[in-house]
């Protein structure tokens, strides 16, 4: 799997708030590695959204054994291809993912987060994308 590259576009994925994506021109993927006392695995992903000089970034974790918290989970996409699934670094347990993801779908969504795009004029709501259809890779 890719772990750094250029023009590239980042999904994410998370059961509770919903599906979300950042054009990217650059993107880079930490190694694995422990995050945090209470989390076994961990992958931090950045990127850099076109004509922008500073980063985003997202760390995606496992769960603990005392944390029920849901898990979301990355893919990084050059030209519709996935170069990267966050998935084969930190498994997700996706049973309990899409129980999740259908109980909190549409209108059930405890905030409401909108998508921009880089020259700012696509603003749509996270309804509106799961209407699109993202398939669950």
């Amino acid at each position: 799997m890719t772990r750094a590259g250029g023009k590239a576009v980042i999904k994410v994925f998370d059961p509770v708030m919903g599906p979300w994506k950042k054009d990217a021109r650059k993107f880079q993927v930490g190694d694995l590695r422990p995050s945090y006392a209470q989390y076994d695995l961990a992958v931090h992903i950045s990127w850099w959204e076109p004509r922008k000089r500073t980063g985003e970034s997202i760390t995606v974790h496992g769960t603990s054994s005392d944390d029920d918290r849901p898990q979301r989970f990355a893919v990084i996409e050059v030209d519709g291809q996935i170069v990267y699934d966050s998935r084969s670094d930190v498994p997700v347990d996706m049973d309990r993912w899409h129980e999740l993801n259908d109980r909190y779908k549409g209108e059930n969504r405890p905030m409401k987060m909108y998508h921009v795009t880089a020259v700012g004029q696509e603003v749509r709501d996270a309804a509106e994308v799961e209407a699109e259809g993202w398939p669950i890779p």
